[in-house]
């Protein structure tokens, strides 16, 4: 066991959206308050820990549930949302069934990777996650050494001010008349004019229904990381390695791991070149294709670590079952 840290470092290659506080129909990003050297205090986007935590723990589940082979409708829904939503206290039972959670932490290391609740126990997460901040002038002073050392292509974006990134897009309103409208806006500069229109307040006719969000544009980079404060061994390494492995759609043209991120993923948002820094982060590569279900095969595409840890999984089926059934008890 060994203390580990990997910087990340993301930078978008599509509109980007983390949803924060919303005014009427606009979904505005997420900013927090960053006080500048001279003390004027500035709002700046950012993601959260918690969310990009969230997005670990849900690809290394699923990729863990893929090397067990469990179908959908073998789990039950306390078993799902524990093993997607880190679960719930539902005991109150004296009794802690420490043997049982013990098993099932060994048999399934996602869990014990980002901590857990189940029956009357609980497990803490072993990894810490930051926030992943905005490479732009007002976060200057945190952010300069962390860029100049893992990502120096941004060291530019440290000049220029965090509104220099934020965009504006409109989602098509959702009855099919509209829809039907919306759908007529095939060119691009076509769409861009009522964009404008919109913006501007000049036409209320297309304004009627709208949905406007806030995105940090492409090129933008973020900043963030994870770590592990009380260790971590080659089965927490894999867990981890695990979530990008079965997440990422290939590698980008500048040498970054493609994944999806933030909200409005499924309508084409948050692709982002993800570029991981540090010892513990060699290796971690795709190894099949984004959510490739037949392509999941155990053979030479894995290293001896990845190779034992889907080995490690696909053995212990049956002793996730059985351990599951008895901590939710």
């Amino acid at each position: 066991m060994k203390r580990g840290r990997i910087t990340i470092a993301l930078r978008a290659i599509s509109p980007l959206h983390h949803g924060g506080d919303t005014e009427g129909n606009v979904s505005l990003f997420r900013t927090q308050e960053v006080i500048a050297d001279d003390g004027t205090k500035w709002d700046v986007p950012f993601i959260s820990g918690n969310s990009f935590k969230h997005w670990l723990r849900a690809n290394a589940g699923e990729f863990a549930l893929h090397a067990l082979g469990f179908e959908p409708g073998d789990l039950s829904a306390d078993e799902t949302r524990t093993i997607y939503n880190g679960g719930a206290l539902t005991s109150s039972g004296s009794t802690a069934k420490i043997q049982a959670a013990r098993e099932l932490e060994d048999a399934f290391p996602p869990l014990r990777l980002h901590g857990y609740a189940a029956g009357n126990q609980m497990q803490e997460s072993q990894i810490r996650v930051d926030l992943l901040n905005l490479v732009c002038e007002e976060n200057e002073t945190t952010l300069r050494q962390t860029v100049e050392q893992c990502f120096p292509e941004a060291t530019g974006h440290l000049r220029e001010a965090a509104a220099h990134y934020l965009g504006t897009f409109f989602e098509a309103p959702r009855d099919a008349h509209q829809q039907r409208r919306s759908a007529q806006w095939t060119e691009r500069e076509e769409r861009q004019e009522v964009q404008e229109s919109i913006a501007k307040g000049k036409s209320k006719g297309d304004t009627h229904g709208y949905h406007e969000f806030d995105v940090l544009e492409k090129g933008s980079v973020l900043i963030g990381g994870v770590s592990f404060p009380f260790g971590v061994d080659d089965q927490l390494i894999a867990a981890l390695r695990s979530a990008f492995a079965w997440a990422s759609e290939g590698r980008h043209d500048d040498g970054g791991l493609i994944i999806r991120l933030g909200g409005k993923t499924a309508r084409g948002f948050g692709k982002c070149s993800c570029h991981l820094h540090g010892e513990i982060a060699e290796g971690i590569e795709p190894t099949f294709e984004h959510h490739d279900t037949d392509a999941f095969a155990i053979g030479d595409e894995y290293d001896d670590v990845m190779q034992g840890y889907v080995d490690h999984l696909s053995e212990r089926r049956d002793v996730v079952k059985e351990a599951f059934g008895e901590v939710l008890s």
